[in-house]
This record gives C-alpha cells, sequence and structure tokens, in this order.
C-alpha cells in the first residue's frame, strides 16, 4: 500500500522505486547470511543503494510488518464479530491466508530462485540446509519450554448461599422494614403483610375461646359433672384454636432465616403489593464467600481442576484485583439459565437463544465453572460482571501447539 507518506519518503532520500530497492536488500541480505557472500546479480549490485543499506533494510521489514499488522487486525475484528454466530473461522482463515501471503509465499519464492541460480556453489547449497538442521535443533529444544496455560473469560458474580423471602399467607404488604443493600440477622423483620381474612378468623377464634370460658363457668359448683367435663373440652378446643390462628398471624410477618444482605433491587416498587403464599419478596445472600460463574467452551474446560488460581478484575472497581479458587472440576453443562450478562447481546461474548420455557440457552457446549472468592468486606456484590484469569497447567509449549492446531481445525478429542 504506497500513501502519500511513502512518496514524500521517496523524494526526501531521493530514491526512486523506493519499495522495489528495499526489498531487493533484503533479499541480498538475507542471500549474504543463508547462501554465503559468493555469487549475486552484478546487475542488481548496481541498482542498489551503496550506503545506509541498513535503513533501507529497516524499513521493508517495517513497511511489511505493518502491512501484515492491518490485515491480521482486520481478521481479528471478523474472529469477534463472527464467534457469536459459529462464524469465527472466516476470519481466523483470513488471518492464515495473510500470514501465508506476506511471509511463507516470499520466503519460498526467495529460496527457490537461489537454489537454480546456475552460479550457486555446492557449498552455498549445502549452507542453508546446515541452517536449517540447526534451526530444528533449536525448534525442538524452544518446544519443550514449560508454557502455562492461561484463560481470560468474562464472568458474573454469584452468591454461595442464597434463600429467598416468601410469603407464608396471603396478603398485601403493609410495611417494608429493610432497603436494598442492607445487612440483616436471623429473625429481622423484613415486611408486614396485612390480610382481614387471618385477622377475623383470629378474632372470631377469640370469641369462642371468650364463651367457652363462659360456658365453663356456669358449669362450677352445678350437678352435672359430664357437663363441666364437655365445657373443660371446648374451651380446650378453643384454646388450641386461638393458638393456631395467633400462628396464621404470625406468619404475616416475615423475616430473615439467615445472616445477610438484601440483593434485592429497588424493594420501594412491591410496597402495597398482594403477595400470593410461596411468592418471593426478596432475596438474602451471604456475601462471603462468594463465588464467581465461569462459561467455559468445550476446549478450555479441559484445563480446569479443583484447587487452581483465579484472579478476577470487575468493572465496577478496576484498579483491584481478587484471586480466588476453582471449587470443583466441573464437566457437565449447566443445569440452570444462563446468566443474561454473559450473552452477546447484553454485553456477554455467548451465543444463546431462549428455549420452550424462554430461559437462555448457549448455542455451543458451554460448561459452568464455579470459583470460590473470599469477599471479607463485601465489596463484591452478586450481579457484578468481570474479567477472570484461570492459571491452567503448566505443559510443555509443543503440547500447547499442538491443542491449538487440533482446535483450528476442529478435530475432537477427549477432555
Amino acid at each position: 500500500m504506497k500513501f502519500d507518506g511513502y512518496y514524500i519518503l521517496t523524494d526526501l532520500l531521493d530514491v526512486p522505486n523506493l519499495r522495489a530497492k528495499a526489498q531487493m536488500c533484503v533479499s541480498e541480505m538475507a542471500r549474504k547470511l543463508v547462501f554465503g557472500s559468493g555469487g549475486g546479480s552484478i546487475a542488481n549490485q548496481a541498482i542498489l543503494p551503496q550506503r545506509r543499506r541498513g535503513w533501507f533494510v529497516l524499513y521493508s521489514v517495517a513497511a511489511q510488518l505493518y502491512l501484515l499488522q492491518i490485515t491480521l487486525g482486520i481478521a481479528m475484528i471478523f474472529h469477534h464479530l463472527l464467534q457469536p454466530y459459529g462464524l469465527a473461522w472466516l476470519g481466523d482463515w483470513l488471518g492464515i491466508g495473510a500470514f501465508v501471503s506476506m511471509l511463507i509465499v516470499p520466503v519460498i519464492a526467495f529460496f527457490k530462485k537461489q537454489l537454480s541460480a546456475p552460479n550457486s556453489t555446492s557449498h552455498g547449497r549445502r549452507r542453508p540446509w546446515f541452517m536449517l538442521g540447526g534451526f530444528v535443533v533449536l525448534l525442538a529444544l524452544v518446544l519443550q519450554v514449560p508454557w502455562p496455560v492461561k484463560i481470560e473469560r468474562p464472568a458474573v458474580l454469584q452468591p454461595v448461599d442464597s434463600e429467598f423471602v416468601r410469603a407464608e399467607v396471603a396478603g398485601r404488604i403493609t410495611h417494608i422494614a429493610v432497603k436494598s443493600g442492607q445487612s440483616v440477622q436471623p429473625g429481622d423483620v423484613i415486611a408486614t403483610l396485612s390480610s382481614p381474612r387471618v385477622t377475623a378468623d383470629l378474632r372470631a377464634a377469640e370469641l369462642r375461646r371468650e364463651r367457652a370460658r363462659r360456658e365453663l363457668d356456669l358449669t362450677i359448683g352445678s350437678a352435672e359433672p359430664a357437663a363441666y367435663k364437655q365445657a373443660q373440652t371446648s374451651l380446650a378446643q378453643a384454646e388450641a384454636a386461638v393458638k393456631e390462628a395467633q400462628r396464621v398471624e404470625s406468619r404475616l410477618t416475615l423475616r430473615a432465616s439467615q445472616a445477610g444482605i438484601i440483593t434485592t433491587p429497588d424493594l420501594e416498587r412491591v410496597s402495597h403489593l398482594s403477595l400470593r403464599p410461596s411468592d418471593a419478596l426478596c432475596e438474602i445472600a451471604a456475601l462471603d464467600p462468594i463465588q464467581i460463574y465461569i462459561p467455559l467452551n468445550e476446549h478450555q474446560a479441559r484445563h480446569i481442576r479443583a484447587g487452581q488460581k483465579v484472579e478476577l478484575r470487575v468493572a465496577a472497581m478496576p484498579g483491584r484485583t481478587f484471586e480466588g479458587q476453582v471449587i470443583s472440576d466441573t464437566k457437565t453443562s449447566p443445569t440452570r439459565e444462563l446468566p443474561p450478562n454473559l450473552v452477546a447481546t447484553l454485553g456477554g461474548d455467548l451465543a444463546a437463544q431462549p428455549d420452550a420455557q424462554g430461559r437462555l440457552t448457549p448455542l455451543e457446549t458451554t460448561y459452568g465453572v464455579l470459583v470460590s472468592l473470599p469477599n471479607p468486606d463485601q465489596a463484591l456484590r452478586p450481579g457484578m460482571t468481570g474479567t477472570t484469569l484461570l492459571h491452567g497447567p503448566t505443559q510443555p509449549l509443543w503440547r500447547t501447539a499442538l491443542m491449538k492446531l487440533l482446535d483450528f481445525v476442529s478435530l475432537d478429542y477427549r477432555l
């Protein structure tokens, strides 16, 4: 790509065909390095600049790398844009094509030209093979270098232990005693309901008890022991009915059964609403420890083992890094609905669609991995999203490269 800067540089250096001459300088330097100082075209030597060839070589290499960077950048954009639709391979092939055409093909053309040159000596022909052998040995040593596996994935925070405060009897909310983010202890009042039916049942039970007491008083001292005994039985039944009505009325007061934080937002919006039995009013979650839900595909999940270190950075606190551990070696698909925060249409990177029940399910096989994270200052809250870095096992570099190659060509193998 020749832009205005190329022609300005050509005029400043007073070198016509700057790109072609710079590439010839690279070829000449590579020829001397690989095939020795002998040989070479006399015509090429005549047209090449005699001074400051290093700058021409630097310009040619930099221009080629710049062009490769732009093309690979476009390929990466296609990869990320098409990944939610399962078409990321288009971007991958674009990047491979650019790498082959800009680096591999010119190298092959260079060796083919030099080996077919009529003035190349036998020593010059053997020298590349010696260098290739040395390169192979060096590459074999490099591929044995231990390489740590690291996986970076988006994640969402979830409580380890949580419960919903539910209505046990039908009633209308008259008072909410807590607000979002408030700490509560077991037994704390969360809300109060009112129910005319429950109140009327309690009043009727109390009236029946008073009537039974008066009837018992009337039979005291009478000559009919059976009537007195029956009055005692009626009073006992009335007392039991009052206790039951009081127990039902006490259920109109909703209380916390565990310590934690109120995580339901905007509780004020539900004030004065009516609740049916089992309807949830709010959620109470214990925040220390807290857990991270991390979605992984099949290729990433094979590296996960219980106890591995995980680092978390949340968007709400960009200056802090939290550390935790993988709770278990999870190899099963998540049994509950996918967290909406991780779906591509809502800011995540997972392609998902609703199922018959309206729950979001991923389009590809997704493994949910849970990570336990200490949260003593309770700075982390459920629903926060962030980026996690999972520290997997350390393995030879050749194994990592082999897995990447098999992943790219979509060969299936055991996790």
